[in-house]
């Protein structure tokens, strides 16, 4: 027989029991399920940037500054001012006598060979910057097609644009309002001129981004470029970076001494160049 009092003990112990038995069949059933799975969570890859409108910018320049470099397979570009054209890798740099090519060569403007009496040889080619198209010589303009300005000859004389000697041949000035003229001719025979010709003519440009430097005292025709201090200022005015050192010395004021680099080198915009000059004139 069971109190009361007793009764109430049993019920409060039959329900911490009961209490106990839930909370370990609610542990061994967390225990015993699968554990669950999720999806792992992957970045997204970034893609590139937008490009904002000074890259896009730069970008094109640079590869415009390239392009107007480019040259054929086989060939180099050569330069005087802002005038170049793509000459065969071979052909040498100023080699001649009084002007006077002794081999397929590149000539800055020398003393012309009419005035020297040089003999000019058969079987050479040539570009020479600065020289001066004389009456009735074979000429035309950048906007003209040089291939079809251009001139042969069979050293007949009749129609020779070069007459220190009767050699056959074709040739071809080109003159640019404001650029240095160009010359370029071959004495090789008639067919084989004309294709070198033609050739190294069309290759002809104007360049935006980069310049030959020129020598001091002048490039010829419609680019003179000066001497001395106005020699300076034309390269200043172009873009370059010019230093002048001035030096004492017995000779004019105001004459270049040295020029570094090197004339004919090919310069970006910008690029430094140093000028040597007697001191004592502006």
């Amino acid at each position: 027989m069971i109190t009361r009092a007793a009764d109430g003990r049993v019920l409060l112990v039959l329900t911490a029991l009961t209490g106990a038995v839930l909370l370990v069949v609610g542990m061994v059933g967390l225990l015993s399920a699968p554990a669950a799975t999720t999806s792992p969570v992957r970045p997204v890859a970034a893609g590139p940037e937008p490009a904002t409108e000074a890259a896009t910018g730069a970008i094109a320049g640079a590869a415009e500054r390239s392009d107007e470099l480019a040259v054929a397979d086989g060939t180099r570009l050569v330069a005087v001012g802002r005038v170049a054209l793509a000459v065969p890798e071979r052909w040498s740099d100023a080699e001649q006598h009084c002007g006077t090519p002794r081999a397929d060569t590149v000539l800055g403007p020398e003393p012309n060979y009419l005035l020297c009496g040089a003999s000019l040889a058969s079987g050479l080619s040539w570009v020479q910057f600065g020289t001066v198209p004389l009456p009735g010589d074979p000429s035309g303009t950048p906007e003209e097609a040089p291939d079809e300005a251009l001139a042969c000859h069979d050293g007949t004389g009749e129609e020779i644009g070069f007459r220190v000697e009767d050699v056959g041949g074709c040739d071809v000035w080109i003159v640019g309002a404001d650029q240095p003229s160009v010359h370029v001719a071959s004495t090789l025979p008639t067919d084989a001129a004309r294709e070198v010709v033609a050739e190294v003519a069309t290759s002809y440009r104007v360049l935006r981004h980069h310049l030959g430097l020129p020598p001091p005292g002048g490039v010829g025709v419609n680019g003179s470029v000066g001497a001395g201090w106005d020699y300076v200022a034309w390269l200043r005015g172009e873009g370059l970076d010019v230093t002048v050192v001035e030096v004492e010395d017995d000779r004019k004021a105001g004459d270049v001494l040295a020029v570094e680099p090197t004339p004919g080198t090919l310069l970006a915009n910008g690029a430094p160049v140093t000028v040597t000059l007697v001191a004592g004139a502006r």
